[in-house]
C-alpha cells in the first residue's frame, strides 16, 4: 500500500509574550513528494533565511531569504544541504553531500555564490 504524504512548509511567527499568529507564510505548494525545512534562523535585520529539502527522485535544496514579514526577498536552487550558518560577513556558509562527495558552499547576503 502507497502513501503520500504531501507536507505544506508553514512558518509560523509567533510574539513569545502575546502567542498570537503575527504572520503566516506558505513557501511551496502542494506537490507529490515531500519538503521539508531543515533550519531556520532569524537574521539581524529581523528577516528570516529557511533552507529546506525536496526528497524524492531529482532531489535538491532551496535557500529561502526573507524580510521580518515573510516576504521572499530570494530564492536559492542548490543541491540537497544538510547544514546552513550564518557568517560574519553576513553572508551563508551551506554544507552537504551532492553525489560526488561532501561539498562547502558559501553564499553572499544576496544569494550569489561566492
Amino acid at each position: 500500500m502507497k502513501i503520500k504524504i504531501t507536507l505544506l512548509f508553514i512558518l509560523f511567527l509567533i510574539q513569545s509574550n502575546a502567542q498570537q499568529i503575527t504572520w503566516n507564510k506558505k513557501y511551496f505548494q502542494p506537490i507529490k513528494h515531500f519538503n521539508a525545512a531543515i533550519s531556520i534562523n532569524q537574521l539581524p535585520d529581523s528577516g528570516f533565511i529557511i533552507l529546506a529539502n525536496k526528497y524524492n527522485v531529482g532531489s535538491y535544496g532551496k535557500v529561502i531569504r526573507t524580510n521580518k514579514y515573510g516576504d521572499s526577498i530570494w530564492v536559492k536552487i542548490i543541491e540537497v544541504t544538510q547544514k546552513l550558518i550564518t557568517t560574519y560577513d553576513n553572508g551563508f556558509m551551506l554544507s552537504g553531500y551532492d553525489g560526488n562527495g561532501s561539498f562547502l558552499k558559501k553564499l553572499n547576503s544576496n544569494g550569489d555564490t561566492i
